[in-house]
């Protein structure tokens, strides 16, 4: 049965009632765009010359349009869409890339065929192709972001940040094209010969709930059941308005490649990612993440100078911070999930918190946070305390224990603390809906191997935030320009 044309301007975006920009309306205005240009002109360098001596028949703006849509649909249903809209199309190309790259008014759409060998050729280029769109996308959310507004703090402070001036960033798991095992066989039932199945090989295994998070590791037996099969996991990062979920930019998407050591891994990504976006954006004060980062690794976000908007796990017993002194009063200050003090064997009240700030290590450069904290009335302890304003070290106590695993500037418990940390469903949202399109509503990859994945990811991330931009233009009635 031949393939249902779906008209690219029927197509909506799946799982927002408040989106007034359609799905085919950000597409071409992305064609149009300066990122879509950088693509096409990255692409074209990196691919090898034509062999046989002739131009292409097909123009490469318009290969690079039909993968762009081949992310949603297939690759029949994205072609017939582009042939529908093939003037619209040949039109916002043309003010982004000129008539150049074999482009003109009459070029034909791409068959089908035309589009598996353009993939197959960016799929074995001896250059990363993947990484340097990565660039190109990267530097676009940047410059959207910063039209819309955010990050912005006006109404939060780096203690409690608000929200729009937050990363907030999670990993989440995609299957692989092909859920067999490497040198997996089965037997012809034709010939009787005995042949290989196809997989990934780039394709990992990734085990949720192993002991040391997030590790990826081949997978031992058909039996193991703590393995959910090969594939990809994927670092996601955005920022997103305080009052409208269409205007969320995604600033940066990158793959889990398969762990050799521990230099590879969930966290790693994260503090890669997030170290390039605190250098671009300055103003974000706060990261979200779940529970995958460890206590071990919440130095890291103090040292980058985040606020660390990660929940602690339970039954952690409090740990000494630090022996403080009030003129002849001496008081010990516990890490028991905000600093505290100690009322009685085994009872902690916690100190309210006031403001938080970073000073610059003078031995090796790095910020280490101090939490400024005041002992109210409502604490029973010496009277002579109560009022006392003091400043403790948050990422480490006096006797050097890391405080990763015990402590937060905020206690976690505290409803604004919750508040902000319920945030994250947001990126969940974002994961339901760039798993939910089309052609991946079985949760798996559409290509073999990390790069074309990759790809997908980096062009479901630009039609996303072309999509923030044209909504905040909308609502605010400014011109596209």
């Amino acid at each position: 049965m031949a393939p249902v044309a779906i008209p690219l301007v029927s197509r909506k975006k799946r799982g927002s009632h408040n989106s007034v920009v359609s799905v085919a309306e950000t597409d071409l205005a992305y064609f149009g765009s300066r990122a879509f240009r950088d693509v096409v002109k990255l692409i074209g360098e990196s691919l090898p010359p034509s062999r046989v001596g002739r131009p292409r028949r097909y123009a490469l703006p318009l290969l690079v349009a039909a993968h762009y849509l081949h992310q949603d649909e297939t690759a029949e249903s994205a072609l017939q869409a582009l042939q529908l809209k093939r003037a619209e199309v040949i039109t916002a190309i043309s003010r982004s890339c000129g008539w150049s790259d074999g482009l003109a008014a009459d070029s034909p759409i791409p068959s089908v065929q035309a589009l598996k060998r353009f993939l197959a050729k960016i799929r074995h280029c001896s250059e990363d192709i993947a990484s340097a769109v990565h660039e190109v996308a990267r530097e676009d959310a940047i410059e959207k972001a910063k039209i819309l507004g955010l990050p912005d703090n006006s109404e939060g402070s780096l203690l409690l940040p608000n929200k729009a001036a937050c990363l907030i960033a999670d990993g989440s798991f995609w299957s692989a094209a092909s859920s067999h095992l490497p040198k997996s066989t089965f037997v012809d039932k034709q010939t009787g010969e005995i042949r290989n199945r196809r997989v990934d090989p780039d394709a990992h295994y990734h085990a949720p709930h192993d002991e040391k998070n997030t590790r990826s590791r081949e997978k031992t037996s058909e039996a193991d059941e703590k393995y959910a099969g090969p594939g990809y996991k994927f670092v996601v990062s955005l920022l997103s308005s305080n009052t409208f979920s269409n205007e969320r930019i995604v600033l940066d998407v990158l793959p889990l490649l398969k762990q050799v050591d521990d230099r590879n891994s969930e966290p790693d990504l994260l503090f890669k990612s997030a170290s390039w976006i605190k250098r671009e954006l300055p103003e974000i004060d706060g990261l979200i993440y779940d529970k995958a980062i460890r206590g071990v690794n919440v130095n890291r976000v103090w040292e980058l100078g985040y606020t660390p908007i990660i929940p602690l796990f339970e039954n952690k017993k409090p740990v000494l911070m630090r022996r403080m002194k009030r003129g002849k009063v001496q008081f010990d200050v516990y890490a028991d999930g905000s600093p505290a003090l100690q009322t009685a064997p085994g009872v902690f009240r916690k100190i309210k918190p006031l403001s938080l700030k970073f000073r610059r290590h003078k031995r090796d450069e790095k910020l280490v946070p101090y939490g400024r904290y005041m002992i109210t009335a409502e604490i029973d302890c010496d009277p002579r305390l109560h009022g006392h304003v003091f400043d403790i070290r948050l990422d480490k106590s006096a006797s050097g224990v890391p405080l990763g695993e015990y402590l937060r500037a905020v206690d976690p418990t505290s409803s604004e603390f919750l508040e902000l940390y319920h945030a994250r469903p947001e990126i969940e949202s974002l994961f339901n809906n760039m798993k939910g399109t089309a052609q991946e509503r079985r949760r798996r990859c559409r290509h073999h191997g990390y790069r074309l994945n990759w790809l997908d990811r980096i062009n479901q991330m630009l039609r996303r935030n072309q999509m923030a931009l044209m909504n905040f233009q909308k609502r605010s009635r400014l011109s596209p320009g």
